[in-house]
């Protein structure tokens, strides 16, 4: 497993390094799971420049109004501008909780991204190793039913010539419609898989096609080592979001309890009024003001209480789902070792079946060269050393996406060391 995190090298195919690099530069869920991160990191940055001081420049103009006093009527009108600043020096950390509840969201949020990268990466080599394993069994079963029609053509002869019944005949039939259905069936699903492929890759499916295999298969299979570490399951970007989700909801409570907390904020102020624009400048009246505000609640009708009680009913959620997902990775972990286990039993007991079937086929073949049998002997010879094929094929198709299963299910490796 390669120690740098791709993983998906241990596959030693050329094609399929390149197709999850462009899975990973293109694919639409990665890039809403990056803008997620993106809009999370900047409620951080925000959360922290609420503990900086503040300043906004006011103006106006007022009138003209007309105002009299007795018997005189003036008209007058006010001009001023002027600056506004203000910091809290929260002295007891009312702001704490919730820089730490927004760094916690980031932290859920790059957690995610990692996540859906790797669900985008085992996806992409669940569907190549998919798509290369029917290539391999379509090429069979091409080879199937070239041999059956054969098998039929020298039937009908025979049948013309009373050599053999209808019936014989009417089998050949069958399975040969049988195995031309099957084909269809699998030139389906690889039209299937390959516009999921191109999905992931962010290509139209109707204009991507997979490129040339650069090696036969079946593909390289990684060696699962004997023991797991259980410390690999800290890796999991999955569970890593959940436990920062529960940091960050710890963090709302802290929030929703300081909210009680007493502030205080150092003002000032300072600008210039005059009565009218045109004294603006030369007439204006300057003034300057600091002060201290002290805000203390005293009676919210239970509002905080509620906000608290809020708080600590989303931090249990929290730390359920953070269980739940722990006891999960747990059983996907299991599972995987258990498919895995259960394919290397299977591969090991049909080894010997294939072996027979292609020892029988080059029997029969030996034997039609020396006229000893005949033409249709050696197409069954061939349809049985096919099939055994085409279960060996689906075999190692398993072993392969059950080791991308396991990987995933681990985070991506099983070693502790990231490899």
């Amino acid at each position: 497993m390669p120690a740098d995190g791709e993983w998906w090298k241990s596959f030693a195919d050329p094609v399929l390094d390149d197709l999850v690099v462009r899975a990973m530069a293109a694919n639409e869920s990665v890039d809403q799971a990056g803008a997620r991160l993106q809009r999370a990191s900047a409620a951080v940055r925000s959360a922290h420049a609420a503990r900086g001081p503040q300043a906004a420049l006011h103006g106006g103009v007022i009138g003209p109004s007309n105002t009299s006093v007795g018997d005189q009527v003036s008209d007058t009108s006010w001009a001023g501008v002027g600056i506004r600043m203000s910091y809290e020096l929260d002295l007891f950390d009312r702001h704490g909780p919730a820089r730490q509840a927004a760094l916690g969201d980031a932290e859920v949020a790059q957690a995610t991204w990692r996540a859906v990268r790797l669900v985008v990466q085992a996806d992409t080599v669940h569907t190549y190793l998919a798509l290369r394993a029917l290539e391999s069994e379509r090429a069979l079963l091409a080879d199937d039913v070239a041999g059956r029609a054969e098998a039929l053509q020298i039937a009908q002869r025979q049948w013309r010539h009373g050599l053999i019944s209808e019936l014989p005949l009417a089998g050949l039939e069958r399975d040969l419609a049988a195995a031309r259905s099957d084909a269809a069936v699998l030139e389906r699903r690889q039209q299937e898989l390959t516009h999921a492929l191109a999905t992931l890759l962010g290509e139209a499916p109707t204009s991507w096609q997979l490129p040339v295999a650069a090696a036969p298969w079946p593909a390289a299979l990684p060696g699962v080592p004997a023991g797991i570490p259980s410390q690999v399951l800290a890796r999991r970007p999955d569970l890593a979001a959940s436990g920062h989700a529960v940091r960050a909801a710890q963090a709302r409570v802290g929030a929703a309890q300081s909210s009680a907390l007493p502030s205080v904020t150092l003002t000032a102020a300072g600008g210039v009024a005059a009565s009218g624009l045109t004294d603006l400048l030369h007439q204006a009246t300057r003034m300057v003001g600091v002060g201290l505000l002290l805000d203390l609640p005293v009676f919210d009708s239970g509002r905080r209480a509620a906000a608290t009680q809020a708080a600590m009913a989303d931090l249990e959620q929290s730390m359920s789902v953070h269980r739940e997902r722990v006891l999960t990775s747990l059983r996907e972990v299991e599972d995987q070792l258990s498919a895995l286990q259960s394919a290397q039993r299977q591969a090991q007991a049909q080894a010997p079946a294939l072996a027979m079937a292609t020892r029988s086929r080059e029997a029969s073949s030996s034997r039609e060269r020396r006229g000893l049998a005949g033409r249709p002997e050696v197409l069954e010879a061939r349809h049985a050393e096919i099939q055994q094929q085409r279960i060996a094929c689906q075999i190692e198709l398993a072993q392969r996406q059950g080791t991308v299963a396991l990987v995933r299910a681990l985070g991506g490796g099983w070693r502790s060391d990231g490899a």
